[in-house]
């Protein structure tokens, strides 16, 4: 997953859902700007009926910022990642239209 937060927007990520309850995934390796921030606890959540991985501190994305985020597999296979935090809007008449 590659983005960039947008003008006028800031972020913040305070963990990720996984879709499916089978992960394939080992391992999880992100970077917002030039810092890169490699997560590697996600074994544990490998037993959840609806696996969810939340930080203890979350990180923020601010505007015109790129993000990345890397996962390494056990072997072949598709995983969907589905972050979980907040846009904030720093005009109103991004979100309003009247």
């Amino acid at each position: 997953m590659i983005g960039t937060m947008p003008k006028s927007f800031r972020g913040a990520i305070a963990g990720f859902a996984f879709a499916e309850k089978s992960i394939c995934v080992n391992k999880l390796k992100m970077q917002i700007g030039d810092t890169k921030i490699q997560i590697v606890d996600i074994e544990e959540i490998r037993n959840y009926n609806k696996p969810v991985l939340i930080f203890e501190e979350g990180f923020e994305i601010d505007e015109e910022t790129g993000f990345e985020l890397r996962g390494f597999f056990e072997g072949p296979g598709y995983q969907r990642i589905i972050p979980k935090g907040f846009v904030f809007f720093k005009q109103k008449d991004l979100v309003l239209h009247e």
